[in-house]
């Protein structure tokens, strides 16, 4: 699907969504995103990319509509992008899951986040492999 195709990533500003728009504009896609909050480190990596971001969410940032929508874990019902994906059947993907319709294979190695607290892992590094490119980058 790479080769110039726009990719929006609703909730960017994410400890894991930032570095996989890098990895998707690494990979040839068109990436753009949107957060209520973009902080460093993100925003210095996306900054960095080029990859351009609205601090707000508004569906107006879907027009014209993109190829592909990736949602953050964090986004729920409510937002006005995700509904705006949802009447509009844009086709979306969440977080890292399912990126078969990219043409590409994300694999991910996760290590312990050093929280005092049992928690899940969290994700480490990200290698997306697919159209014979490989980006990697860490969280």
């Amino acid at each position: 699907m790479s080769g110039g195709k726009h990719v929006h990533v609703i909730g960017i500003g994410g400890s894991a969504m930032a570095p996989l728009a890098g990895m998707l504009r690494e990979s040839g896609f068109r990436v753009t995103g949107s957060d209520s909050g973009v902080y460093p480190p993100a925003s210095t990596l996306l900054e960095g990319l080029g990859i351009p971001f609205f601090p707000s969410f508004d569906a107006a940032h879907l027009d014209p509509a993109p190829d592909l929508i990736v949602v953050g874990n964090i986004i729920a019902r409510g937002n006005p992008e995700l509904e705006e994906v949802l009447d509009r059947r844009i086709p979306f993907r969440r977080y890292w899951r399912n990126f078969s319709s990219l043409d590409a294979t994300p694999s991910l190695s996760a290590a312990p986040t050093g929280k005092p607290r049992r928690q899940p892992c969290s994700p480490g590094f990200f290698t997306l492999r697919g159209s014979g490119r490989t980006s990697s980058l860490a969280v």
